[in-house]
């Protein structure tokens, strides 16, 4: 339940709560001393554990309570106030959270007990953005490295469909085209496609207008996500054909191996931000706030990591090969001048900038056929040498 604006913080449930505590003699004060009061047990509790009289490390119950309440009632952008109400044994129970906007809370301590550590991703970038989230304040060495893969046998291009804003994804004519695009990218590839969607409902609806002549499989919500995609990598395996539709903030975007032919070309189509619900815009007004930059902190680094993360499933290996897809004309070169604030091309690493084709749609299915085609002459020729 909404109980703050999460722009201006106008929150009546907290000033209602400060009313109450006051008319009860709960001042500031109790919540200082409840502060002081659980920190020394937090300090009983680690000594009694490194002695080895208790076996678990304890918490101290009054020392979450007070700080939980201490940062509520403080008017700080970094924590977004929720009032969950439920219905227990026909009773209203309602329960206050606090959602951490800005992870630095969190993180910030635990970094500051490492005498050194490393953080490695293929998406960190940009750093100081990473620095900023998280709170590092230390002396860093910053080491990022292009893809080291063959270039011969990856490609990646930029298809100039209209941008798929959410006004727009019901225009008949938009989703016409889309759907000619992706049916020519399946056709022409000689292996396993995934779609990556902007959200479960456009990759459902998709899912009911493509018609290819291979398997499709759908990623729904409440679906077992893993039997779904282990038949569609045992086909991609036996060097069959089949098409997986999935969606950005789904669970296939990361932390999955595609390798030995489970895909050979992924489609991310749109950008795919993310629900702008009260919890993210509290957020991107958090970093706002703090960093003068809450959209980009908050919205579109995090979009083009998910968009990017998606696209790193078809290459995975030297000897591994694929093409990657990116369906909006927000993604293009061109966009920088034609759609200007709404492009998405210059957030993307420099050296990926530098390899995105810009195609038309009806130019794409020369484009993925003149890749497959270059390869598997490569390809031949490897295998003579």
């Amino acid at each position: 339940m909404r109980i703050s604006d999460p722009a201006t913080r106008e929150d009546l449930f907290k000033e209602k709560l400060k009313k109450t505590m006051a008319e009860s003699g709960f001042t500031n004060a109790i919540i200082d001393a409840a502060i002081k009061l659980g920190s020394e047990f937090e300090k009983q509790y680690k000594k009694e554990f490194k002695i080895g009289r208790t076996k678990i490390l304890k918490s101290s119950s009054t020392l979450i309570a007070a700080v939980f309440l201490y940062n509520y009632l403080s008017n700080t952008s970094e924590y977004y106030p929720i009032l969950n109400v439920r219905r227990i044994d026909n009773k209203l129970a309602g329960r206050l959270e606090l959602f951490i906007s800005i992870p630095r809370h969190v993180t910030k301590p635990l970094f500051e007990t490492l005498h050194s550590g490393v953080l490695m991703s293929a998406t960190l970038r940009p750093f100081d953005m990473v620095k900023n989230t998280l709170g590092i304040t230390r002396d860093t060495v910053e080491l990022a490295f292009g893809l080291t893969f063959p270039r011969e046998r990856r490609r990646m291009l930029a298809v100039e469909v209209p941008p798929l804003f959410a006004k727009d994804r019901d225009n008949p004519e938009i989703i016409k085209e889309v759907t000619a695009v992706i049916t020519d990218i399946i056709h022409e590839t000689p292996g396993n496609v995934i779609l990556f969607f902007q959200s479960a409902r456009e990759a459902l609806q998709y899912y009911q207008n493509l018609q290819p002549e291979v398997p499709m499989f759908l990623d729904e919500i409440g679906i077992s996500a893993q039997s779904v995609r282990e038949k569609f990598f045992k086909i991609g395996e036996d060097e069959g054909k089949a098409v997986l539709i999935t969606y950005l903030w789904g669970t296939l975007t990361e932390g999955v191996d595609y390798h030995n032919g489970r895909s050979r070309c992924v489609v991310v189509i749109g950008v795919g931000y993310p629900a702008l619900n009260d919890r993210m815009r509290a957020i991107e007004s958090a970093y706002e706030v703090e960093f003068g930059n809450g959209w980009n902190y908050a919205v579109q680094v995090p979009t083009i990591r998910k968009v990017r993360q998606a696209m790193g499933r078809v290459i995975r290996s030297p000897q591994d090969f694929g093409l990657q897809v990116l369906l909006d004309a927000r993604y293009t070169a061109g966009s920088a001048k034609k759609l200007r604030r709404f492009s998405v091309h210059n957030a993307f690493p420099e050296d990926e900038r530098l390899e995105l084709i810009d195609v038309v749609p009806h130019r794409v299915k020369y484009a993925v056929m003149n890749f497959f085609s270059d390869l598997q002459s490569l390809r031949f020729a490897e295998s003579n040498q």
